[in-house]
C-alpha cells in the first residue's frame, strides 16, 4: 500500500432521504471499506451483514443503536462494534464513520422486515 490523498470532491455519494452514504475508501488489500453515513431516520427495520464486522464511529448528532436484546444511546465520540450476523438498526439524526472488514458488499446485507 502507498500513501494516498483522496479528495472529497472525488468521493461518490448515494442514498435517499433517510440515509446518505459517501464511500471514502474501498480496498481489496487490506480488505476494508470506510464510509461516511448521514442517517436521519426512525425506521426500525433490522439489518445484518452475513460476512463483515462493522464499526461505526459517531462523528456528530445523537441516535440509538437497536439490537434484538438492547438499545444503546449514541452520541458524538461513541464507537459501535457490530459483529457479522448481528441484527441491528441505527436510528436518529446522526453522522457516522463506518468501517467494514471485509469490505462492505450489498449482496451480503440482509434486511429483516
Amino acid at each position: 500500500m502507498k500513501i494516498q490523498i483522496i479528495k472529497e470532491k472525488d468521493m461518490k455519494e448515494f442514498g435517499n432521504s433517510e440515509t446518505k452514504v459517501k464511500d471514502l475508501f474501498i480496498s481489496d488489500f487490506p480488505d476494508i471499506s470506510i464510509t461516511k453515513v448521514d442517517r436521519n431516520s426512525e425506521e426500525k427495520t433490522f439489518d445484518y451483514d452475513k460476512v463483515s464486522d462493522n464499526f461505526y464511529y459517531v462523528l456528530e448528532g445523537k441516535g440509538t443503536c437497536i439490537t434484538k436484546e438492547k438499545e444503546f444511546k449514541l452520541e458524538k465520540g461513541d464507537l459501535i462494534v457490530i459483529p457479522k450476523k448481528t441484527e441491528y438498526k441505527n436510528i436518529g439524526n446522526i453522522k457516522l464513520l463506518a468501517i467494514s472488514i471485509p469490505k462492505f458488499n450489498e449482496d451480503n446485507q440482509i434486511n429483516k422486515k
